[in-house]
């Protein structure tokens, strides 16, 4: 797709973007040289001081950004100055913030400066019920001066349509869910039955369990759900409330059991309004109940939960020569957690995290979260 060159062809590009968030980058490249400007980001923060949680840039050389995420999010004049006035509209920095105040600051001559801009305009917008803050921001250099109010209203023009993207994009329930064919090769070969589980779907089942599925009629709400392969909301909708109290093994019914499950987890991608995430979703494996000592042949295989045990810190000290800190990263990833997740929970800056789980990922040797987890599960499963 050619580069928008009109404001038709910008909008159309805006909207373009609630389902293709990788657009973003160069939507804002777009849209800084429509506004006559040569730095922007787009930035989603827990309220007005919170640590950012996720960008989109145009102009910052690489790292640059994330030293801000790092350092400065609590200490940005701008931004401050920024939520004292109207949300939904862009304001000039020169208007909202005390200009010999900001000259001094650290987020200017730590971050600014060297960026090589000195004027910005931007504007705020709460995008949920959990009060996340949208920040959107144009920023240039000295020699081009600041932001006049007719370029000011021209950027105005374009809030509405940026928003209704974005919460467009947030709305989708129909998600991409990119699961990695690792997993899905470790689970296709597994000689007993196994489901994976998503937002109250069964989104995948291995062969085993398919060919056997007469043994879990109960599973099913009738002879057509179970050869259409549907399996009763109620168990699902159990199995993710077990799975996300913590618990790694239980059975079900409660009441007069049929099967015991045992509970873990399998990385995956989800399409979001901020690009590709990598979370976890619920993965059982199935154990009827015996009901004599003699099985017979057909009869499916029990889990062999001693010998596949239970994917610890402890084990991930092996994997790889990867410090105390990075370990502790490392297990946090596994257990599903994000980025931000990780720095709130460790008390460190989004920056440090983010650096500690790109320093994982170069150590073992692999370019995404998704496969690193993935690998981790695999070697696991496979030791």
């Amino acid at each position: 797709m050619e580069t928008p060159t009109t404001y038709d062809d910008l909008i159309y590009w805006i909207y373009q973007a609630s389902h293709s968030p990788e657009m973003w980058p160069d939507i804002l490249a777009a849209l800084k040289q429509h506004l006559g400007s040569s730095h922007a980001f787009m930035m989603l923060r827990d309220g007005v001081s919170g640590m950012p949680a996720a960008f989109h840039e145009s102009g910052f050389d690489d790292g640059h950004f994330e030293k801000y995420q790092a350092y400065y999010f609590d200490k940005d004049p701008w931004t401050a100055g920024l939520s004292q006035y109207r949300y939904g509209q862009f304001h000039a920095s020169h208007k909202v913030c005390d200009d010999r105040q900001f000259i001094t600051s650290e987020i200017y001559n730590d971050f600014a400066r060297p960026a090589g801009f000195r004027h910005s305009i931007g504007y705020l917008n709460v995008t949920n019920t959990n009060n996340n803050m949208l920040e959107v921001a144009f920023m240039r250099e000295e020699k081009r001066g600041v932001y006049d109010d007719p370029l000011v209203a021209s950027a105005t023009r374009l809030v509405r349509h940026i928003d209704r993207s974005l919460k467009l994009s947030m709305s989708l329930e129909a998600q991409s869910t990119l699961l990695s064919q690792q997993s899905t090769t470790i689970m296709d070969a597994l000689q007993q039955p196994v489901l994976l589980l998503c937002k109250g779907k069964m989104i995948y089942s291995n062969p085993y369990f398919a060919e056997n599925r007469h043994q879990f009629s109960f599973l099913f709400a009738s002879h057509a759900e179970r050869e259409k392969m549907h399996v009763r909301s109620d168990f699902i909708q159990s199995v993710e409330y077990i799975a996300a109290s913590g618990h790694q093994e239980a059975q079900w019914p409660v009441r007069n059991p049929k099967v015991t499950l045992t509970i873990g987890h399998i990385p995956y991608q989800e399409m979001t309004a901020w690009g590709k995430e990598t979370k976890l979703m619920t993965m059982v494996k199935l154990q009827p109940k015996n009901r004599s000592q003699n099985q017979n042949k057909n009869q499916i295989v029990a889990s062999n939960s001693t010998k596949h045990g239970r994917l610890s810190r402890e084990w991930l000290e092996s994997y790889g020569a990867l410090s105390g800190a990075e370990v502790d990263v490392l297990w946090l990833l596994c257990q599903g957690k994000s980025v931000n997740d990780i720095a709130q929970q460790r008390r460190t800056s989004v920056g440090t995290a983010r650096q500690q789980v790109k320093s994982i990922m170069a150590k073992t040797g692999h370019a995404s979260q998704l496969s690193l987890v993935s690998d981790i599960y695999q070697s696991f499963i496979n030791r």
